[in-house]
């Protein structure tokens, strides 16, 4: 796609949330200010973000993602996600309840341990 990992994590950020300052975005990548610019930047010339002022605070930009972005992305991780699809076909319903009870809990303890280091950096 010519974009980072970071890029991706952005474009599901957007995908996910919708639009965000550069800050908010910088917290949801984990990136500081400045390499969140670089990343927009990156992302604006690959054509996967616009720049749009905020509706309610004309001040503030938004970063959005475009609908060639989400396109991108979508395409980008169509394989894993039919592979994924096909992997899960033989499950039965308590299965992947199971599964996904443990990928839940599994994302909030990441969640909760990467807020903790984040907040243990000097300078955040």
């Amino acid at each position: 796609m010519g974009v980072t990992l970071s890029d991706l994590d952005c474009l599901h950020a957007l995908n996910t949330h919708g639009p965000a300052t550069a800050a908010e975005l910088a917290k949801h990548v984990g990136l500081t200010s400045g390499s969140v610019s670089r990343m927009i930047d990156r992302l604006d010339e690959a054509g996967c973000i616009a720049r749009v002022r905020d509706p309610g605070d004309r001040r503030k930009v938004l970063i959005e993602a475009t609908a060639e972005g989400v396109d991108r992305l979508r395409a980008y991780y169509a394989e894993l996600a039919g592979s994924t699809a096909d992997d899960l076909v033989d499950f039965t319903e308590a299965e992947l309840a199971a599964i996904l009870r443990f990928i839940d809990l599994v994302r909030g303890r990441t969640t909760a341990e990467l807020a903790r280091l984040r907040s243990a950096q000097p300078g955040r």
